[in-house]
Formats: C-alpha cells, sequence, structure tokens
C-alpha cells in the first residue's frame, strides 16, 4: 500500500522534477505524505501527545514545501531575467554585425542553419530509436511490406502416427515370429 502511494506521488510530480531543486521538493512531498498517512490511520487508543507531536511535523513539512516552492518560483524567476537580459545583449550584437558586414551576416545565418539541420537530422535519429523502443515495449515491430507471401506445405510434415504405429506392429510380429522360429529350430535336450 505503501509503495502504491508513493508510486502515485511520483506520477503526480513527474512534471516538476525536470526544475532545479525538484529533488528536496519530491522528498519533502513524500514525507508529508507518510505523515499523512501515518497519522489518518493511528490506531485507536493512541495517546494524543503522539497525534499533536504527529500534527505538529505535518504542519512543518507542509511549511517547507511551501518555502521551498517559493525558492523555486523566486529561482526560476532570476533565470527568466538573466535569460531576457542574455536575448538582449545579443538581439544588440547581431543588430551590430549585421550593419558592419552584410556577408558576415550571410555567412553567420548559413553556418546556423547548417547547424540547425544536424541538430534536426541528430534529433530525428534520436526519435526514429525511441520509437523502436517504444514499439518494442508495446509488442508491434516496424511496419513492414510484405512482398512474397509464405506458403504453409501441402502435406503435414510432422509425424505420421499411423504409419509408425503399423510399422512398429510389423516389426514386432516379425520379430516374435523369428523368436518362435528359433525356438523351434533349437535342439531339445534329451530327456530320460
Amino acid at each position: 500500500m505503501r509503495l502504491e502511494t508513493e508510486r502515485l506521488a511520483l506520477q503526480e510530480l513527474a512534471p516538476e522534477l525536470a526544475e532545479p531543486g525538484a529533488g528536496k521538493l519530491l522528498e519533502l512531498r513524500l514525507e508529508q505524505r507518510r505523515l499523512a498517512h501515518r497519522l489518518a490511520h493511528l490506531p485507536a487508543g493512541t495517546p494524543d501527545a503522539t497525534r499533536t507531536e504527529m500534527e505538529t511535523e505535518l504542519k512543518v513539512r507542509e511549511a517547507d514545501t511551501a518555502s521551498l516552492l517559493r525558492l523555486l518560483e523566486e529561482a526560476k524567476q532570476v533565470r527568466l531575467t538573466a535569460l531576457d537580459a542574455q536575448h538582449r545583449a545579443l538581439s544588440r550584437r547581431l543588430e551590430e554585425l549585421r550593419q558592419e558586414d552584410p556577408d558576415a551576416v550571410r555567412r553567420n545565418r548559413q553556418e546556423y542553419l547548417e547547424a540547425e539541420a544536424r541538430a534536426a537530422k541528430d534529433q530525428l535519429a534520436v526519435l526514429a530509436r525511441q520509437r523502436l523502443t517504444t514499439l518494442s515495449y508495446v509488442g508491434e515491430s516496424e511496419p513492414y511490406m510484405v512482398v512474397d507471401a509464405g506458403t504453409g506445405p501441402q502435406v503435414p510434415v510432422g509425424p505420421n502416427r499411423p504409419k509408425i504405429i503399423a510399422q512398429g506392429a510389423l516389426i514386432g510380429a516379425l520379430v516374435g515370429l523369428l523368436v518362435r522360429v528359433g525356438l523351434a529350430l533349437r535342439p531339445r535336450p534329451a530327456t530320460a
């Protein structure tokens, strides 16, 4: 039951795992869920002090989670601000380059487009590998075009049981007949 609860929690939090600090957030949320689960399933007759202590610890975990969420949001904002400043600086530099040398801009654009084409090819290769992996997990295989449909054998290939039984009976009868003839031809000791 506990593992199932943690698995569900991981599924709910999977999108947040890409963020820095998400591991700590996940850890806090899982601990918070464990405490809430233990608190909800306390046996009857548990001392009130224990229940109060667990409730206090749960509130502390909730406060820690909220604090970490605020910090992560602030970190996101700082990153966005830094990216925006970087974008403005690169835009200014690009404009300067355009004014300096139009041929350089053309060369840079061509290099950029070639790099983009290589990146797209690489990404396509990765996606093709992922598709094959996904199809192998699902149980399907790569779609193939049937060039020449196979044909099954016209007669059964396996053992012909009636023939084997008849041969065994015939060989058994012959061996029995030979044994009988052999016994009949054997010299008998003289009896007095």
